[in-house]
């Protein structure tokens, strides 16, 4: 009955707004508004023993230069046998320094990080919109664009009003949902207000959903609104090719995304009429190895396996021994919080 509950509440704030009204209530009084961003958005860096900080996530492209200069040689030879069908070549050339650049962000077989990592930012206080332009440079304020709309109706301090969830992305929903709601406690006392809005954008509103499942009840009368764009409150195919290794590249679908994600207006599917890129997928066949030592344990990704194929994969590439709290983390998501019915109405 709660979980029915929940869902009733998220599409009930979710279908009952426009953007005008979506920051304010019926008196005109402005609520904050906490962005819930997208896979990956978060800074992360690791806390060595001698107490320095090594930045591991987004790319560090001075260390990542450093080691593709010493490499030189051998890249221009992989691209070289790359011309000549060797795909596996520049893959086995360019693969170990991936799984380097990703050692920090390895995690153990039982889903925690093998490494002490953290966010650069996390309170209230530190991802306010304000405080990030004003100290940061704006880094880590996520969907600029959006929330400068939004803020266009909310008068002259609107960045106060911002605020941007910031957690470890690779741990599991559950684990990140649990961390939202805490943020929202946290956003309510450092700004004295009695509610927040929730704006959630593909990952993040596969965080949110699975908030208002454990927590949608007995936070309702602090939640204003809830918007989810493109959730992706059931996963992605795209993680189960990654652990099976059964994945093709869709050029045409990713030039389009990257036409609309770069807001470019115009037509590059000419490129396709011209080269031959089934290379791409060779490419990806050959490299996926080295990505999955790096990966294989992130919760998130095991939570964005799509219900019907999470069994099966489950069993064929996690020991239930090692990777027991992880399995048992992820099938409550699936099981429980997801549900075969939840997962095909998504």
């Amino acid at each position: 009955m709660k979980k029915i509950i929940a869902v009733i509440l998220s599409l009930v704030m979710a279908f009952s707004m426009s953007i005008q009204s979506f920051a304010a209530n019926e008196k005109d009084e402005i609520y904050p508004i906490i962005l819930v961003p997208g896979f990956s958005s978060a800074g992360l860096f690791a806390e060595n023993e001698d107490g320095t900080q090594t930045h591991v996530w987004g790319l560090d492209l001075s260390s990542a230069g450093g080691m593709a200069l010493s490499a030189i040689g051998e890249i221009i030879k992989g691209v070289v046998e790359l011309t000549k069908g060797n795909a596996k070549y520049i893959a086995d050339v360019v693969g170990p320094g991936i799984v380097e650049i990703l050692e920090n962000m390895r995690c153990n077989p039982d889903g925690t990080s093998t490494h002490n990592v953290k966010t650069y930012v996390s309170s209230a206080a530190e991802t306010n919109y304000t405080y990030l332009f004003e100290n940061m440079d704006g880094e880590y304020a996520y969907e600029q664009e959006i929330m400068t709309m939004f803020g266009s109706y909310m008068g002259e301090d609107w960045m106060d009003y911002i605020f941007n969830f910031s957690t470890d992305f690779r741990m599991g929903v559950i684990d990140c949902a649990e961390k939202l709601n805490t943020y929202i406690d946290d956003v309510l006392e450092y700004t004295g207000a009695e509610k927040v809005n929730l704006y959630c954008v593909s990952h993040g509103g596969q965080v949110a959903a699975t908030f208002l499942n454990l927590h949608g009840v007995e936070k309702a009368d602090k939640l204003n609104n809830v918007i989810m764009t493109i959730p992706a409150i059931g996963g992605s195919p795209l993680t189960y090719g990654l652990f099976t290794g059964d994945i093709k590249l869709d050029e045409e679908n990713l030039i389009s995304f990257i036409e609309y994600a770069n807001l470019i207006e115009e037509d590059y599917h000419w490129i396709l009429s011209g080269e031959n890129l089934d290379f791409v997928d060779e490419l990806i066949h050959y490299f996926l190895p080295y990505i999955q030592e790096a990966i294989q344990y992130w919760g998130s990704l095991w939570d964005f396996v799509p219900y019907s194929d999470y069994d099966a994969v489950r069993d064929s590439y996690l020991d239930p021994v090692e990777s027991a709290e992880l399995i048992a983390k992820s099938d409550r998501f699936h099981h429980e919080i997801l549900s075969d019915h939840g997962s095909k109405a998504s």
